[in-house]
């Protein structure tokens, strides 16, 4: 059982958040906001911003000559805010990047290495960011930036 890498994010996010509005923060994949532990397929971005993290995708390769493989594990993270004037909580791009950057901080300021579940199958030991997309020019009031993170280590299967 490896560790839950998409509950490990949203633990980092929701317990460290320091702006003035803190978004949702949902697992996409049960669809539960971490706060409220309410479940809906679809958030209101008038009542707050969201920040949605996916299920992983995971590789897995052989290393060495024991039974041990190379994970590489990416996390989709997805942050969503609505313009003011459309009553969302977002002013300018200015705003919207504060918003983007606090993630991206919060998630490179609490590594700890290596992030290990109790049965201590996988250990993991390089966050790298892989791809950041502004998805916000192709709305005129909808802000949404995604982005991917890729977490590096090892499982041993024995």
């Amino acid at each position: 059982m490896s560790v839950d890498t998409t509950e490990w994010a949203l633990d980092v996010l929701s317990t460290g958040w320091s702006l003035v509005d803190e978004p949702a923060f949902i697992n996409r994949e049960s669809t539960e906001d971490v706060a409220t532990g309410e479940r809906s397929k679809v958030h209101d971005l008038t009542d707050a911003n969201a920040v949605s993290i996916a299920s992983p995708a995971t590789d897995r390769s052989p290393v060495g000559v024991e039974y041990d493989l190379e994970v590489e594990t990416t996390l989709s993270i997805r942050i969503e805010g609505l313009a003011e004037s459309e009553w969302g909580h977002i002013a300018d791009s200015g705003e919207w990047r504060t918003l983007v950057e606090e993630v991206r901080r919060l998630l490179f300021a609490e590594r700890r290495w290596p992030i290990e579940n109790p049965d201590g199958d996988v250990h993991y030991h390089t966050l790298l960011p892989r791809e950041e997309s502004d998805r916000s020019a192709e709305h005129r009031d909808y802000w949404r930036t995604d982005l991917s993170l890729v977490l590096r280590g090892y499982e041993d299967l024995d």
